[in-house]
């Protein structure tokens, strides 16, 4: 004989328990929930206008440096170091020889339409955002010269597939290159020279097939330069003194340089 629990009256099959229905109602209105996302917020005349109001600020703007219109309500292009396109957007940003104190700010990187970014002579300090790499239409970045700018290259720089010069000269930077920075495709330039970096010279450097200068001098590379360089058939400079490396097979990369 078979075993039979029985519990109250059973449910006929066309009929669902008190249980049953509450757990179903619960999973229907659990599923009946929209699931939100975070929306990425547009970028605009006034966010460019927004991160540029931050960059002053954060930068020692008003204290240790001047720029004629800044924080006024004249259009961007009358602020001095900055230009724009004809939707008002910012596409250079120029600060040469000014005191700029403090550090670069990651609001700079809502600067979406930014081709060109150029802070040299500067007293800067601190790391070189990696945020900066979100910069897509970025064709020329120039930091050099700037003696407190400390840390690695970020290798969120290698996303710059639009990126034609690349200059990091006479900072603190430390590390070593990363091998990302071998992804830019429209390289023509990189410039790293008198900065404290070391390891080996990435392999992946030789992937930069448009590259006519490279100028590693006075760092603490070491080993022997990576034959890859060798395929760099547009390098017209090379600069490696002041270094621990030795050349390697390098002969079809136009003029080397050991001083």
């Amino acid at each position: 004989m078979g075993l039979l629990l029985a519990c109250g009256s059973a449910a006929t099959p066309t009929e669902k328990s008190p249980i049953s229905q509450a757990v179903t109602e619960a999973r229907s209105t659990a599923t009946a929930q929209p699931t939100s996302t975070p929306e990425v917020p547009p970028t605009s005349p006034e966010t460019d206008r927004e991160a540029l109001v931050a960059f002053y600020e954060a930068t020692g703007g008003g204290k240790t440096w001047e720029a004629d219109g800044w924080l006024t309500d004249a259009p961007l292009n009358e602020w001095e170091g900055v230009q724009v396109n004809d939707d008002q957007r910012v596409t250079s940003l120029k600060a040469i020889g000014k005191t700029l104190t403090g550090e670069i700010p990651v609001a700079l990187a809502d600067l979406s339409e930014l081709r060109e970014l150029a802070f040299e002579g500067t007293e800067l300090s601190g790391e070189i955002p990696a945020e900066l790499g979100n910069l897509s239409r970025l064709e020329f970045l120039y930091l050099g010269k700037n003696r407190r700018l400390n840390g690695e290259i970020p290798a969120e720089l290698g996303n710059l597939s639009n990126l034609e010069i690349l200059s990091l000269v006479r900072n603190r930077l430390d590390g070593k290159i990363p091998a990302e920075l071998g992804n830019l495709s429209e390289l023509t330039e990189l410039s790293l020279y008198e900065n404290r970096l070391g390891g080996e010279i990435p392999a992946e450097l030789g992937n930069l097939s448009k590259l006519e200068g490279l100028a590693l001098e006075k760092n603490y590379f070491r080993g022997e330069v990576s034959p890859e360089l060798g395929r760099l058939s547009k390098l017209v400079e090379l600069f490696l003194g002041n270094n621990r490396v030795d050349r390697g097979d390098t002969a079809g990369t136009g003029q080397f340089s050991q001083s």
